[in-house]
């Protein structure tokens, strides 16, 4: 009963506790408006997350890029480096057996014999260094003076580096410096070897002369005018490598490249006449080849273009006007020329006047021109020697000599003026050179860098006046555009050595891909029937492809590097002229080096057989002094005997 009772009495307290709270609503269904919102802010949220996501992807896709680009600058750096090292080696070489040999000639046969050195031991190469040289364990980690002088050189420029243009004070230095240098060198040349600096002179007084007849007017002077110092040979690869990818290299095909080209071509050849490096006759020779078998829709295509190259670079101006000012720039140099004299003249006039203010009559008729003298006109016999006579009285003769210098004056002012105009025009001319060269050599290294080289190498080898593609490459027709050039001596010597030096580090890579497309070819028959065996050989061709890959870009970052150090030993007016020179053909570095390297050795063979000649004259005449001196030591002992 107690049991009971305190079950009861529980049941009653639960139930007062439950009557005391709220009752549990059921929940009601949810309204469609409800549903739609719920869904509205869920898909909110949904989009704001996905923006997020983007943004962040377009933040990591920047940093990729950036990331590539500077893997790419570091990579073309490294083979810089090693180009670099190898050159400066084989240059040390070429210099140390030089000055061992007695002459220039003897020289140049040893920068010959160390540049095949340094290519006999580039493929010599074995796999394992060429993959240290890849990895660049090798060249960072074991770095000399030279490695380190380059280095320096390399890491100068940023990314996102300011365009191309030299300072004026930094280049007056950079001159300065070269005169020094240069002044040294010869002095030591010629202690060395004054015998052979007066065959190479020789040799190259008709190569000059030669070679700035064939010429509109002779581009030696814009020669020195390089566009890499020697100190920094590789300012123009650095800088490329340093600029930004161009925005639209992505979007460039094979035809827009080579409408990019003839359009820069054709500003070029807008320019070059105005600087005197090219004749009218050849640019319109180039305008005819690069109009022939073009349909009518791209003629139309090149008038609409045409007023916008105008409005960019300046038309060439008539050929009346072209006279007017040929015939101005003769009157400069005659009156130049004659400064010294009219200078000489003045004085003599102010000596004669100060120490004879009076001139008797005699005087002034020796001092008069020879006139022929009629009988019938004596009227104008007196009139002009009264015109030739001095005044007679000292005012006179200063305000004379006042006017005389003031006329000076203002010749002097007008002729410094004209000068000045004319550098003027002639900076401003080659820097609108640089600025369309230097937009179309980005646009190029652009492709490169992005993985799209084979549009620049079909370009290379495309005919641009019938787009078609050529089997192989004149090298008669780019050997005779060298020739007009007008390179210097010290240019074709520094573009052969690096051909040769280039040479012998890009064939050991050929060797390698060869081998390496040899094993993917056997690679490609049916594997056993085991798993394990089927899954090694996937792995090492995947490995082989890697391998491959490297290689083919060690090799393109190569040539490139080669290339624009070639045409950084040139100037702008140089590289112009060759493209404007070599149509239909484009200016292939390996060809045009090709070409330079051919001509440097003729030279030198030439040199070397005028030596020999020399060297064949000088033991002749020895020996004939020598049979004179016997002669005469008979002689003596006869005369001698006799006595």
């Amino acid at each position: 009963m107690q049991a009971s009772s305190s079950c009861n009495s529980r049941a009653a307290q639960q139930q007062a506790a439950l009557a005391g709270m709220p009752r549990r609503r059921r929940a009601r269904p949810a309204t469609k408006a409800q549903r739609r919102r719920g869904l509205g802010v869920l898909i909110d949220g949904l989009t704001s997350e996905l923006e997020e996501q983007q943004q962040l992807l377009k933040e990591l896709q920047q940093e990729h890029w950036q990331l590539r680009s500077s893997h790419d600058i570091l990579v073309g750096y490294c083979d810089a480096l090693e180009f670099g090292r190898e050159l400066e080696t084989a240059r040390r070489s070429s210099t140390a057996r030089s000055r061992k040999s007695g002459s220039t000639a003897a020289a140049a046969a040893a920068a010959a014999a160390a540049a095949a050195a340094a290519g006999g031991g580039g493929n010599g190469i074995t796999q394992q260094g060429l993959q240290e040289r890849l990895a660049g364990s090798s060249g960072l980690t074991k770095s000399s003076e030279v490695e380190q002088q380059l280095l320096a050189q390399l890491a100068q420029l940023h990314y996102n580096a300011q365009p191309l243009c030299p300072q004026p004070e930094i280049a007056a230095g950079q001159q300065q410096q070269q005169q020094q240098q240069q002044q040294q060198q010869q002095q030591q040349q010629q202690e060395d070897a004054a015998e052979g600096e007066a065959v190479s002179r020789k040799q190259s007084a008709p190569s000059s002369s030669s070679s700035s007849s064939t010429t509109y007017r002779s581009s030696e002077a814009a020669a020195d005018n390089r566009i890499c110092p020697p100190e920094d040979q590789f300012l123009l690869f650095r800088w490329l490598m340093a600029q930004p990818l161009r925005p639209d290299a992505e979007q460039m095909t094979a035809a827009s490249l080579s409408a990019d080209y003839k359009k820069t071509m054709r500003a070029v050849s807008l320019v070059l006449p105005q600087l005197g490096e090219i004749t009218p006759a050849q640019q319109q020779s180039w305008n005819q080849q690069q109009d022939q078998q073009q349909p009518a829709l791209q003629q139309q295509q090149q008038l609409q273009e045409q007023p916008q190259l105008e409005s960019v670079v300046p038309p060439p101006p008539p050929p009346q006007q072209q006279q007017q000012q040929l015939s101005l720039q003769q009157q400069l140099e005659q009156q130049l020329k004659l400064q010294p004299g009219l200078q000489l003249q003045q004085q003599q006039q102010q000596q004669t006047v100060t120490q004879q203010p009076l001139l008797l009559p005699c005087t002034a008729e020796r001092q008069q021109p020879k006139v022929t003298h009629d009988a019938t006109h004596p009227q104008r016999q007196q009139g002009m020697v009264t015109s030739l006579q001095l005044p007679s009285t000292p005012q006179e003769q200063q305000q004379q000599q006042r006017q005389r210098q003031q006329l000076t004056g203002e010749l002097q002012q007008q002729q410094q003026q004209r000068l000045t105009d004319e550098l003027q025009q002639r900076r401003r001319l080659t820097d609108e050179l640089q600025r369309l060269i230097s937009r179309h050599v980005w646009l190029l290294m652009s492709l490169v860098r992005l993985g799209r080289g084979h549009l620049v190498s079909q370009m290379c080898m495309t005919n641009t006046v019938t787009g078609e593609l050529m089997k192989e490459c004149c090298l008669d027709h780019f050997k005779a555009c060298v020739q007009q050039l007008g390179l210097t001596r010290q240019q074709q010597q520094d573009i052969s050595l690096a051909w040769s030096v280039f040479q012998s580090i890009h064939a050991a890579i050929l060797q390698e891909v060869c081998q390496l497309q040899q094993q993917l070819g056997l690679a490609e028959l049916p594997a056993s029937s085991s798993m394990l065996s089927h899954l090694t050989r996937c792995a090492d061709q995947n490995a082989q492809l890697d391998r491959l890959l490297l290689l083919q870009n060690k090799g393109s970052m190569l040539r490139n590097c080669f290339a624009y150090h070639m045409f950084g030993c040139m100037s702008w007016a140089q590289w112009g002229k060759l493209g404007v020179l070599l149509a239909p053909f484009t200016p292939i570095a390996t060809v045009v080096a090709q070409a330079v390297s051919q001509i440097d050795a003729a030279e030198r063979e030439q040199a070397a057989e005028l030596q020999r000649q020399q060297q064949q004259r000088r033991r002749q005449q020895q020996q004939q002094q020598e049979e004179e001196e016997q002669l005469r030591r008979r002689s003596s002992d006869g005369t001698e005997v006799l006595e």
